[in-house]
């Protein structure tokens, strides 16, 4: 299928593309650097597929791979992390190389990341639909959740208290291994204190609704995703429509995260598991390419964030 026409790129991105070009191409080779519109010695203006309110997503000469450029530091966390995740989480898009950039756009810092390509991005769930309505439901469970983190003194009083919960639930009960973990962090919700749980705070609430969307027909994936990250101690606390669409699973399209960032890490090691800069990702790898992953999903996509 003939690709849509891409847009041409923000002028920031542009900015960082003519500064780290030749490192990124050292990094994952040129078949995974954007296309580029326009360049000639002193300007680059690359295409892209659209932009929100933390990044743009680029179009790369390799269909089915896109580049994202974004100040959403949760989300190259999460695409971080994810990517060393076994078994993969087929609900959410599978990510390449992630690295964080040099210097700030508008004192944010910056995130390159490579993953596999999504369409129908916003319009893969229907307006008021029961999927539309599960994720409403699991957002307002969840978001207090994300606010509290983003305080260091919240953070340092409340993460603890979750992980020392858990480990005396697993103790009590002797409970190991994968698959229990939502279950888990549903007994041990109340740990995050009162204030959150006056702010609408309620992890089994968040956990009825999304298997809920699991045992649907019309994104399940994307329910099944929102569990299994919970059970490896991360809250995505900002999926909604707008950052849903499809890749292929299995032979089908399916629906997917495309973009999970406002995460709330509950346990202390992911603080540790952080992208790399560009130059310790060239180190790393000697300064040889690596490739982003391979997707059969090939159209155009635009990244809407609330």
């Amino acid at each position: 299928m003939p690709r849509r026409a891409a847009y041409p790129n923000p002028a920031w991105t542009n900015a960082i593309l003519q500064r780290d070009w030749a490192d990124l191409e050292r990094l994952v080779g040129p078949g995974h650097m954007p296309r580029v519109a326009d360049r000639n010695a002193s300007r680059l203006v690359a295409e892209e597929y659209g932009s929100g309110v933390y990044g743009t997503v680029l179009p790369t000469r390799t269909r089915g791979i896109v580049l994202k450029l974004t100040t959403d530091a949760t989300e190259a966390h999460v695409a971080f992390v994810a990517r060393g995740l076994r078994p993969a989480i087929a609900g959410l898009v599978h990510y390449g190389a992630v690295v964080q950039l040099e210097g700030r756009h508008e004192g944010y810092e910056v995130f390159a990341l490579w993953r596999e390509e999504a369409d129908d991005v916003g319009r893969a769930i229907a307006r008021g639909s029961r999927a539309d309505y599960d994720l409403g439901k699991i957002r307002a469970a969840l978001d207090p959740t994300f606010r509290a983190t983003l305080d260091p003194n919240d953070r340092a009083r409340l993460l603890p208290g979750i992980v020392d919960a858990a480990n005396r639930y697993e103790d009590r009960t002797g409970f190991e291994g994968d698959g229990g973990g939502p279950d888990v962090l549903a007994r041990v919700g109340l740990w995050f204190g009162g204030d959150l749980a006056r702010d609408g705070f309620d992890l089994d609430v968040a956990v009825a609704f999304a298997r809920d969307l699991a045992a649907g027909r019309e994104v399940p994936l994307v329910g099944r995703a929102i569990l299994a990250l919970m059970g490896h101690g991360i809250l995505l606390a900002d999926v909604h429509p707008g950052n849903v669409g499809r890749v292929v699973r299995g032979g089908k399209r399916a629906g997917v995260i495309t973009d999970p960032g406002n995460t709330a890490f509950l346990a202390p090691d992911y603080d540790r598991a952080w992208p790399p800069t560009l130059e310790q990702a060239l180190r790393r790898n000697g300064g040889s390419r690596r490739a982003a992953p391979a997707s059969r999903a090939s159209r155009a996509e635009s990244t809407t964030r609330r």
